[in-house]
């Protein structure tokens, strides 16, 4: 443990999503980061072109509707209200001071967006007819600015929020320089500590990218070797983490380090642990719609159920998985040597309730 409030968690067995906070003490969660933490930007439309209230994730449906993604479970484990897309998308249903539009996480959004949510640098800034400014999401053929900047309306929030932050992926899959990725994500928790509206800011490390079902496809598109594609992938994540670390040491506030890469190892190592079907979970998929992977076929043909299977596509989890990431992340709140902003959001830990 540093002296700079930063705690590394490492925890592995299987976390049950009955557990339940008492009472939380923050009041909203704000949400930054990619397409792991999007709660629903990407619009959907009815049969007649009008906007609906509800938003694509990046992972299954559940019946009907767009599955849940970590953030979501954990704020239900906090107590606290669901992190809603802010996009001016609906901002004519909703004010743009409305708190409870708290998510700035965008699908796709690599490391200098994700810092233009939170400060809407002048390198990155985009305007439309909207006359909103920020980092901007493509969607049906139409660009939709996202947010108007974080840092212009923090002061009207308080100081006991929760925030997270969690992105790379999209900088190390497209080429980018994994230092220069965690540098990116480490200014932007330096961002978020520096406006004194949050007691705890949640940063989840890299998830090992050699163990994609995305790989085996790209790897058979692009006639490379898997091996060597897993390897430099992994190599990637490993670097990045190491920085990240490095660069979050040095920050002083209330930032919690999450190893989700260590979940995630143990999933996939173990997965009948976890209910899982017992294959090699990173190399298959449920569906190859949004990104390109092999799909798990049963006896006969069939589908496995999504419960069964960790990857949704190609590089994003089912929400199932995504449900084990907020329970580790939850349960990490109250860890020792996790910051005491951290831990003053739980009252107790009820398991199985």
């Amino acid at each position: 443990m540093s002296r700079h409030n930063i705690v590394q968690v490492l925890m592995s067995g299987i976390l049950l999503f009955g557990a339940c906070a008492a009472h939380a003490a923050a009041d909203h969660m704000y949400v930054f980061g990619d397409s792991l933490s999007d709660t629903g930007h990407a619009p959907i439309f009815d049969e007649n072109g009008k906007l609906i209230n509800i938003g694509n994730t990046f992972t299954n449906k559940e019946d009907t509707r767009p599955g849940r993604v970590w953030v979501s479970y954990l704020a239900t484990l906090l107590g606290l209200p669901e992190p809603l897309p802010r996009s001016p998308l609906w901002s004519t249903r909703y004010p743009t001071g409305n708190v409870e539009r708290s998510n700035y996480a965008v699908a796709g959004y690599n490391t200098r967006q994700i810092i233009s949510s939170i400060n809407d640098q002048k390198a990155v800034k985009k305007e439309t007819a909207t006359g909103l400014k920020g980092a901007s999401v493509f969607f049906d053929k139409k660009l939709y600015v996202v947010n108007d900047g974080f840092k212009e309306g923090h002061e009207k929030i308080g100081d006991k929020n929760i925030a997270t932050l969690w992105g790379g992926g999209n900088d190390l899959l497209h080429g980018g320089d994994p230092v220069q990725a965690a540098r990116n994500i480490v200014a932007s928790a330096k961002s978020i500590v520096d406006t004194d509206s949050f007691d705890c800011l949640i940063v989840m490390d890299m998830p090992d990218l050699g163990r994609l079902p995305y790989n085996v496809s790209f790897a058979d598109t692009h006639k490379k070797n898997i091996d060597e594609v897993d390897a430099h992938r992994s190599a990637l994540a490993n670097r990045f983490n190491k920085e990240l670390k490095q660069g979050l040491d040095s920050i002083e506030g209330p930032v919690l380090l999450v190893n989700i890469s260590r979940l995630l190892k143990d999933i996939l190592d173990t997965p009948e642990k976890y209910g899982y079907l017992p294959i090699k979970q990173d190399r298959f998929c449920l569906k190859s719609d949004t990104v390109p992977c092999h799909e798990y076929k049963e006896k006969g043909d069939q589908s496995p159920q999504p419960a069964e299977v960790v990857f949704y596509d190609g590089i994003h989890p089912t929400t199932r998985t995504h449900r084990l990431f907020a329970e580790y992340a939850y349960r990490s709140l109250s860890q020792p040597g996790a910051p005491s902003g951290c831990s003053g959001h739980l009252d107790n830990i009820r398991v199985g309730l």
